[in-house]
């Protein structure tokens, strides 16, 4: 909260007077530090940076070239901006050389014309007066909750949120590399800005010269970011950057900001960083799963720690080592690095689910292939919006079960599972089993006690669609022999394995003992 030159023109010491702006409109909002009234030329000296200008009779001098050299004067000791008494016997209007000089220094050029309180500056005064006292106070508040924070284990993130709230400004926390850390109190505008943030952060920044304590504008509402550097350990950890508009670069601001970036760095120095991120995106994967989220407010949560996947085709990896030596997350881990793919992850059991953003320099089924590359198995979603990712996880999870068979290192898309998705479905109900049991039952039992199995003559048979001289080809056996293990199963389950319908229901059961199996064996 600061008193601006806009604010200021608004005072009451001016309400019965008339205010126009001729040069210099888009800095209204700068801040105001204290007014200063000129009434010679000789207190032109005196002037400092913030200062509102008040100049009066002869303040500036009869001719134009003393104005021009006043005004350049003033622009030069940094003063917020110059206000002139117009109808005066000296300035009874605005000389145009006047305008133009300060149109060329963008510097804010007021003139008045009415009547001003003597005391015009003392009232100014006492309202910047009032407005550092509520700065100092608010600065107190936010103080009290960092201490808060830190007690109760703080996280960047809470820090960059409770900054945010106190400031009522956008804050943005990235590492030393431009990787968005947290994103607390977005815009629409700042969210565009996040989609292509290395740029800024990386090149305009140091293209303007940015310092630890820079001010940079953007864009064409004149937003402006400042930043300021997190030291850890004597080395720059990273970038607390706050979103502003012009007029919030106060010292108290200024303070909190500096403060902001402390407190960061004792968080980060007294707990493992790298843990509370994954904890935090855990819980994230969680709710989603659990249906405390909708998949649109997973992708705002997601926003808030850095990883943005709005504007993405999204998909779900569900990821388990099958013989790699590394963790499923360290090799999801450093594809996701070598991409630049946001994600949000977590550990589920000994699985690892990670919801990912897709772009053109990776697809869904490239992202597959990386990983059985690294000898990982697993499964992966269809591509999907916001609005499916519970669908998704659940396709993902689904494509990873049967994919779990060991010693395969496969990543198996959903979209390929065919059958084995109505075997999944029905192994989570239950009912696999039973009706494995119910159609083969009779034939494994056999099996488990005899020397020569009728399993592989069954599959042979089935995997031939029924032609007796092609499997017998197939099992290398005499017509004869295929016949009598024909009649055998037949007898065992108590119907023709020359009926296609009953080969259909057989082939499923068959599918789904193999299915069986390979779960067991996860």
């Amino acid at each position: 909260m600061v008193l601006s030159i806009e604010a200021s023109l608004q005072h009451k010491v001016f309400q019965d007077a008339a205010v126009r702006v001729f040069a210099g409109e888009h800095k209204l909002r700068e801040p105001v530090r204290r007014a200063v009234l000129i009434e010679s030329g000789e207190a032109i000296a005196d002037l400092s940076r913030g200062d509102l200008v008040i100049a009066a009779e002869l303040g500036l001098g009869r001719t134009a070239e003393e104005q021009l050299r006043q005004l350049e004067h003033v622009f030069k000791s940094g003063a917020a901006a110059l206000v002139l008494r117009l109808g005066a016997r000296s300035i009874p209007e605005m000389a145009p050389e006047l305008v133009e000089a300060a149109k060329r220094m963008q510097f804010p050029l007021v003139g008045v014309t009415g009547p001003v309180p003597v005391d015009t500056p003392a009232q100014l005064d006492r309202a910047i007066a009032d407005l550092t006292a509520m700065e100092l106070v608010a600065f107190g508040k936010l103080n009290d909750d960092f201490i808060r924070l830190l007690m109760a284990g703080a996280s960047p993130v809470s820090v960059a949120e409770t900054l945010a709230h106190h400031l009522g400004c956008p804050v943005i926390l990235e590492n030393a590399v431009h990787e968005v850390v947290a994103y607390a109190g977005g815009t629409a505008e700042l969210d565009n800005l996040i989609r292509d943030w290395m740029p800024h952060a990386s090149q305009r920044h140091h293209h303007h010269g940015g310092s630890p304590g820079g001010v940079l504008g953007i864009g064409r509402t004149r937003t402006f970011c400042t930043r300021r550097p997190v030291m850890l350990r004597g080395e720059v950890w990273g970038w607390l950057h706050i979103m502003h508009a012009a007029g919030d670069g106060t010292d108290a601001f200024a303070l909190a900001l500096s403060r902001a970036a402390e407190v960061i760095a004792i968080a980060l120095l007294s707990g493992d960083h790298g843990a509370r991120s994954t904890q935090r995106q855990s819980s994230l994967v969680v709710r989603l799963i659990a249906g405390d989220l909708t998949g649109p407010q997973f992708v705002e949560r997601a926003l808030r720690i850095g990883q943005d996947l709005r504007d993405r085709p999204l998909v779900v990896v569900v990821a388990h080592r099958n013989g790699a030596s590394a963790p499923p997350e360290d090799h999801l881990g450093q594809i996701l690095r070598d991409y630049q793919l946001p994600s949000v992850q977590a550990r589920m059991d000994d699985q690892w689910v990670a919801v990912v953003g897709l772009t053109p320099h990776l697809s869904a089924a490239g992202l597959a292939s990386e990983l059985a590359r690294r000898g990982m198995g697993g499964g992966v979603s269809r591509l999907c919006p916001p609005e499916q990712l519970t669908p998704a996880i659940r396709q993902a999870r689904t494509a990873a079960t049967v994919a779990g068979e060991p010693g395969r290192s496969e990543v198996v898309p959903f979209d390929r599972l065919g059958m084995l998705r109505i075997l999944v479905a029905l192994d989570e109900s239950g009912e696999l089993q039973r009706y494995v049991d119910d159609e083969l039952g009779e034939v494994l039992r056999h099996d488990a006690a005899a020397t020569n199995p009728l399993l592989p003559t069954l599959r042979a048979y089935l995997s031939a669609g029924g032609n007796k001289a092609k499997t017998s080809e197939e099992l290398f056996v005499q017509r004869r022999t295929l016949y009598y293990r024909l009649e055998r199963i037949d007898s065992l389950l108590g119907r023709s394995l020359e009926d296609p319908e009953t080969r259909t229901v057989l082939d499923i059961a068959l599918r789904g003992w193999d299915f069986l199996q390979a779960r067991m064996q996860l």
